[in-house]
C-alpha cells in the first residue's frame, strides 16, 4: 500500500507539470472602474447613482447546464470601486415580475428558496480559492468562502451590504464589500477572478456569464472563472477587530432551585497583512442559543455535529484534510475555554494555520456557579500548504491534546493534484500515536476523480489500521482497535436525452470490495463484554466483503415535482455472530420549493444488524420534511422521523419516533422570532420492554443590530424519562450581546 502510493503520486505530479495555466486572459474579462471624485452609490438596491453610469455594462449570460443555449431573461452587471471598497449592481429583468419569488429570510441557506444573483471572486487570483456573495430580491444574503478550487466553507461570514429592489422591469441589487474581507496580492494593478450567476426560481433556471467548461460537478470552480481587471491602488481598511460579549440568565435543572449566571468575554482579530490575520479570544462566546437537532441514530457511532462557534468558524477550511484529524467540536467539549490562539493566511505559495487553545474551568471573576470537574487540557492543531503547478497542492497538519500527562497526537500527510480541468488525484497518509503506546498506527487514503458533464467515474483505496485513532482531536467512526481496508469503484452518467426535455437525469453505480482488520485485544474485549455469545462459525478475519449501490436521480423544472431520488444497495457483511446479505431501498420526492408549502419525503426499508442484540433484523423509515409560508416572513416547518425494527423472525422490536415543529417570523432581515419544539420517544422489546421519551421546547429573539453585531434572547427546556417518569433535565434562560468594534 505505501508503495503504491508513492509511485502513484510519482507519476501523476510528473503529469502535472505538463499542465500550465494559460497567460491570455481569455474572452470573458469584466472591468471596474474607479470612482475617483464620484461619490459611491447609496446602497438602497436602485441604480439611479451617478457612479454606475461610469462602469461598463457586463451581459451575455447563457444556461448554466446548457452553455449553447441563452438566458431567458437578461441580465446586466456594473463593477466600480473605491479606495477600500468594491460596488456590484445587478439589473435583473423579467418579463413577468409580478412572479419573482421573493421570501424573507434570516441569512444563509434559506435564500436560494427566492430568485437569487451571486458573484464568485477570486482577489488573490490563485485559481483556488475566492468568495461567493449572494442577494435576493428582497435583500436577503448568504456568503461563503471557497478553497481547493471547488470545495466550500458555508461557517464563512464577511462583513458588507447589499439592498435589492423588484421595479416594473424585473429586479435590481447593490453589494457594497469592504476590501478587508478579503486576502490579495499588493500589487499596485490587480487581476482577480470573477463570475456572476442569477437564479430565477420559478424556472429552476441558472444563469451564468462565464460558461463552467465540461468538467461537470455541482459547484463553480475557481480555476474556471473569468477575470476582473481595472483594480489599481487599493487597501484593505480596518486593521482591528474587537469583539466582545456578555451573557447573562439563569438555570436550573432537577433537585436545585435557579440560580443566577453571567458571564463575559473577547474575541479579537489583528490583520497583519492582506494575506495573513492573527485571532485570539479569552473565555470565548460559546452559548449556545441554538441547540443541535435530536436524531434518530441506529449505529453505534455518535453523530456528527456542525460546528456554530463563532471563533472557530473563522478560517477553519485552512486546517481541512481528506481524513478529518481535527474536528473543532473537540475543543471545549468537556470543559471551559479559558483562551485560544488562531492564525492563517497566504504567503506565496503556501497557507498556514496554527490553532493553540487551553481548557479548564473558567471562573476568575467568581461569576459561575461551581460545577463538576471540567477537563483541563491543552490543544495545538498546525497547518501548513503548498500549491503546486496550476491547481494542486501538497499539505501537512498535525493536532495534539495533552492533559494530565497523557498525549493525544496524529499528523498527516496530504495531497491534491489535478490533471487540466478533469482529473484530480486526492490522497493521504497519517500516523497517530498516544502516551504509553508504542504502536504507530497509519491510515491511507487516496481517491482518482475524473469528472464532465456527462460521466464522473472514481476509483478509491482506503486503509484504517486497527489501532489508528484521531478522536481526541478528530472524527472518525470507528470501533477500538478494530479498522478496514477497501478499494471502491463509482460512476455516475447523465445522458442527454431529449425526451427529457428540460429535465436531468442521472444514473449511477458503486462498488466496494473490503476487509476488516482487529486485534487480539478487540477479540477480547468482545468476549469479556458478550460472555453469553458465541461467534459465528462462518466469520473469520480475512473474509472478503463486498457492497454495491444503484442510484438514479431527476430533477424537474417548472413541474409540481422538484426531485426524485431512487438508490439500492446489496452487500455482503460481517460482524462476529452474523455473516450475512442485507439489502436496502431508498425513495426521496420533493415537491416544488418554490411555492408557498413544499414538502420533502423519504421512505426506506432494508436488513439492519442490531448492534445491542447482536443479530440480523430489518428496518422500516419514514421522513418527512414539511414547510409552510403563507408570508414572506413567516415560516412554518414540520420535520417527522420515524423508524421501526423487527427480530429475524419479523417481530417487532423497536419503535423511534423524532419530530420537532419550528415557527419563525422576521419583522425585518436582521429581526425575528423563532420557536421551535424537539420531541424523541423510543420503545424497544429486547429482554423487556423500555420507553424513553426526552423533549426540547426552545425560544430564540435575534437581532443583529450591526453587521456582526448581535442580541440574543433565548429559553430553552429540555425533560426526558430516564428515571422512569418525565423528569426536568435543565431549563436556561439566557441573554447574550455582542458588538464588533473596527479600529
Amino acid at each position: 500500500m505505501k508503495l503504491l502510493f508513492t509511485v502513484v503520486f510519482i507519476l501523476f505530479s510528473l503529469a502535472s507539470s505538463l499542465y500550465a495555466h494559460e497567460a491570455d486572459l481569455g474572452h470573458y474579462v469584466a472591468r471596474a472602474h474607479p470612482l475617483g471624485e464620484i461619490p459611491p452609490p447609496n446602497i438602497d438596491g436602485i441604480l439611479t447613482d451617478a457612479a454606475w453610469k461610469e462602469a461598463s455594462p457586463i451581459s451575455g449570460f447563457v444556461w448554466k447546464d446548457t452553455p449553447d443555449k441563452p438566458a431567458s431573461e437578461e441580465t446586466v452587471v456594473y463593477i466600480v470601486y473605491d479606495r477600500h471598497h468594491l460596488y456590484v449592481g445587478f439589473r435583473c429583468y423579467d418579463s413577468e415580475p409580478h412572479k419573482i419569488v421573493n421570501r424573507i429570510t434570516r441569512r444563509g441557506g434559506d435564500a436560494f428558496y427566492s430568485d437569487v444573483i451571486s458573484f464568485f471572486i477570486d482577489p488573490y487570483h490563485d485559481h483556488r480559492t475566492g468568495y461567493k456573495f449572494v442577494c435576493t430580491p428582497g435583500g436577503v444574503k448568504d456568503d461563503n468562502y471557497r478553497y481547493n478550487d471547488s470545495e466550500v466553507d458555508f461557517t464563512w461570514e464577511g462583513v458588507w451590504w447589499v439592498e435589492g429592489n423588484i421595479d416594473s422591469e424585473g429586479w435590481t441589487a447593490e453589494f457594497k464589500i469592504p476590501f478587508s474581507n478579503f486576502r490579495f496580492s499588493d500589487a499596485k494593478e490587480q487581476v482577480w477572478g470573477i463570475n456572476f450567476e442569477r437564479f430565477i426560481r420559478r424556472k429552476r433556471e441558472t444563469d451564468t456569464w462565464k460558461p463552467p467548461g465540461n468538467h461537470g460537478g455541482f459547484w463553480t470552480r475557481m480555476s474556471a472563472l473569468g477575470h476582473l481587471v481595472g483594480i489599481a491602488d487599493i487597501q484593505s481598511g480596518k486593521q482591528v477587530e474587537i469583539y466582545p460579549h456578555i451573557i447573562g440568565g439563569g438555570t436550573e435543572s432537577e433537585g436545585t432551585h435557579i440560580s443566577g449566571q453571567s458571564d463575559i468575554g473577547l474575541d479579537f482579530q489583528y490583520r497583519l497583512t492582506n494575506k495573513l490575520r492573527i485571532s485570539g479570544t479569552v473565555n470565548p462566546d460559546f452559548a449556545q442559543v441554538e441547540a443541535d437537532q435530536l436524531e434518530i441514530n441506529l449505529t453505534r457511532f455518535p453523530i456528527r455535529f456542525p460546528e456554530k462557534r463563532p471563533f472557530f468558524i473563522q478560517g477553519n477550511s485552512v486546517f481541512t484534510t481528506p481524513l478529518e484529524l481535527y474536528y473543532s467540536r473537540r475543543i471545549g467539549s468537556k470543559g471551559d475555554i479559558l483562551w485560544g490562539t488562531n492564525a492563517t493566511g497566504k504567503i506565496g505559495n503556501y497557507t498556514l494555520g496554527i490553532i493553540s487553545s487551553r481548557t479548564g474551568n473558567w471562573n476568575y471573576f467568581g461569576l459561575q456557579q461551581e460545577t463538576a470537574a471540567k477537563e483541563t487540557a491543552g490543544f495545538t492543531v498546525l497547518r501548513a500548504k503548498r500549491d503546486l503547478f496550476e491547481k494542486s497542492n501538497v499539505g501537512i497538519l498535525y493536532a495534539g491534546k495533552e492533559m494530565a500527562g497523557e498525549k493525544s497526537r496524529v499528523i498527516g500527510l496530504d495531497t491534491s493534484i489535478a490533471r487540466g480541468e478533469n482529473l484530480i488525484l486526492t490522497g493521504q497518509i497519517a500516523q497517530s500515536w498516544n502516551t504509553g503506546d508504542r504502536r504507530l498506527p497509519r491510515a491511507y487514503l487516496m481517491t482518482l476523480t475524473r469528472g464532465t458533464d456527462l460521466f464522473n467515474a472514481e476509483i478509491s483505496m482506503e486503509r484504517i489500521e486497527a489501532e489508528f485513532t484521531v478522536n481526541q482531536t478528530g472524527f472518525i467512526q470507528k470501533e477500538a482497535h478494530r479498522g478496514w481496508q477497501n478499494v471502491g469503484t463509482q460512476l455516475e452518467y447523465t445522458p442527454r436525452l431529449a425526451v427529457l426535455g428540460h429535465e436531468k437525469f442521472v444514473i449511477g453505480t458503486g462498488s466496494h470490495l473490503s476487509q476488516g482488520l482487529y486485534t487480539n485485544e478487540y477479540f477480547s474485549d468482545w468476549k469479556r463484554q458478550h460472555p453469553s455469545l458465541q461467534m459465528n462459525p462462518k466469520f473469520d478475519a480475512d473474509l472478503l466483503l463486498w457492497s454495491n449501490s444503484i442510484w438514479s436521480r431527476v430533477k424537474f423544472r417548472e413541474s409540481f415535482l422538484e426531485r426524485v431520488d431512487f438508490i439500492f444497495n446489496y452487500a455482503r457483511e460481517a460482524e462476529l455472530t452474523e455473516v450475512f446479505w442485507t439489502k436496502e431501498a431508498k425513495l426521496m420526492l420533493r415537491t416544488d420549493t418554490a411555492k408557498r408549502f413544499f414538502t420533502t419525503l423519504q421512505m426506506g426499508m432494508g436488513n439492519f444488524y442490531n448492534f445491542a442484540q447482536k443479530y440480523v433484523g430489518k428496518q422500516r423509515s419514514f421522513d418527512l420534511q414539511g414547510t409552510l409560508r403563507p408570508k414572506n416572513n413567516l415560516t412554518f416547518e414540520l420535520v417527522l422521523a420515524i423508524a421501526q425494527t423487527s427480530m429475524p423472525t419479523g417481530e417487532r422490536d423497536g419503535e423511534f419516533i423524532s419530530n420537532s415543529v419550528q415557527i419563525t417570523y422576521l419583522l425585518t432581515r436582521d429581526f425575528f422570532f423563532r420557536l421551535s419544539t424537539q420531541a424523541f420517544w423510543s420503545q424497544t422489546h429486547y429482554s423487556e420492554k423500555e420507553t424513553d421519551l426526552r423533549y426540547l421546547i426552545s425560544g430564540l429573539i435575534g437581532w443583529e443590530y450591526s453587521p456582526k453585531s448581535h442580541f440574543f434572547l433565548a429559553y430553552n427546556e429540555s425533560r426526558d424519562t430516564l428515571t422512569r417518569r418525565l423528569r426536568l433535565e435543565n431549563r436556561v434562560i439566557v441573554a447574550k450581546v455582542s458588538y464588533l468594534w473596527d479600529l
